[in-house]
């Protein structure tokens, strides 16, 4: 894999517990019981248990992430100090190290997961340049849910549960690329930024609104096709002018290009706003605001945005209204899971 481009992480989670150090050390230490507390944990194979206390031991590890994919490699341990520092080279779907930190102060357990790794799969090499951030955002929510999974593991509390990262850079394989400078455990860290949440939703709600609008369209015996186009022509003629809808065919590529970026665009604007309420009730009475506020997003489009732009009074009606409400309550939902809390 020497000569294979790749995509270098730097990625950093502090953990804070109320819990004796030596319970913390000994669930961390005890990684064959992952998957019994770490969610996306799938798999632990101990391929080598090393010497007694542990160094040299060899484990697989399967990860079902966040996103719909999965990780699969082999730890190796090159570090241990009790209580203080275990430490291990990783190699498979992913290569680099991984250093656990541990110490204590004030009753609080603090645990620092150093995580440097490049990415080996063509395909997240291919993808990285675009999804760095999502690939990032996965490791986050992994993260957080282990950081829970631990505390409830402990029958405690998780007091912090926050990452920081180094932007992703890219490179050559083995002994390519830029060399990671090492990151400070001192400092603040940060929550997941904000702007990564909003985009995930956004482009995740905007696409199931898209797919509910065809299968309302079609149980109601419309041309899902046609009144796609339409629909795309309509939203492209924002920018472009209204005399396209007259002139200019539905299907042509600017037309479709623009109608995507004008979509997904409010979708991720609307799932910001969303964020600013979405986790504040319960679950159930979440979407139920997500409801509602689904039937606001289609009475600003469908009713106030037609001052401006009159052509979009025809696309009125009750399925682009249960569509609303659809997206809505997928906003919501899309801010609270995107945005693992850790209470």
């Amino acid at each position: 894999m020497g000569g294979r481009d790749c995509y270098h992480y730097h990625l950093v989670t502090r953990w804070q517990l109320n819990a004796p150090l030596e319970s913390v050390w000994d669930a961390i230490y005890n990684a064959e019981a992952w998957p019994t507390w770490w969610p996306g944990v799938q798999c632990v194979e101990t391929l080598d248990r090393g010497d007694a206390d542990g160094l040299g031991a060899r484990q697989r590890f399967v990860w079902q992430s966040a996103l719909p994919y999965r990780l699969a490699f082999v730890t190796r341990v090159t570090r241990v100090e009790r209580l203080r520092l275990l430490e291990g080279r990783v190699e498979g779907d992913l290569e680099g190290i991984g250093c656990w930190h541990f110490s204590q102060e004030a009753g609080l357990t603090t645990v620092c997961f150093d995580w440097q790794v490049r990415t080996t799969e063509r395909w997240m090499n291919l993808l990285s340049p675009m999804a760095e951030p999502i690939f990032r955002w996965n490791h986050d929510a992994i993260m957080c849910k282990g950081g829970i999974g631990l505390a409830k593991h402990l029958h405690t509390r998780l007091q912090t549960s926050a990452t920081r990262s180094h932007h992703a850079t890219g490179g050559l394989g083995r002994g390519g690329g830029r060399k990671m400078k090492p990151l400070s455990l001192r400092g603040p860290l940060h929550a997941q930024p904000s702007h990564v949440v909003a985009g995930l939703t956004g482009i995740t709600a905007g696409t199931l609104a898209t797919a509910v609008q065809m299968l309302l369209w079609w149980m109601g015996g419309t041309s899902m096709l046609p009144t796609l186009l339409r629909d795309a022509q309509l939203t492209a003629a924002i920018v472009l002018g209204p005399s396209i809808l007259a002139t200019v065919p539905a299907w042509r590529w600017d037309i479709l290009t623009v109608a995507t970026l004008i979509h997904f665009g409010l979708s991720i604007l609307y799932a910001a706003i969303a964020m600013l309420f979405a986790y504040r009730p319960a679950t159930p009475v979440a979407l139920v605001v997500g409801g509602l506020y689904g039937v606001l997003l289609y009475g600003l489009n469908l009713h106030a945005f037609t001052e401006l732009y009159p052509w979009f009074t025809q696309a009125r009606g009750r399925d682009t209204w249960l569509t609303h409400v659809i997206f809505g309550m997928a906003l919501i939902g899309g801010c609270r899971l995107f945005e693992p809390q850790a209470t």
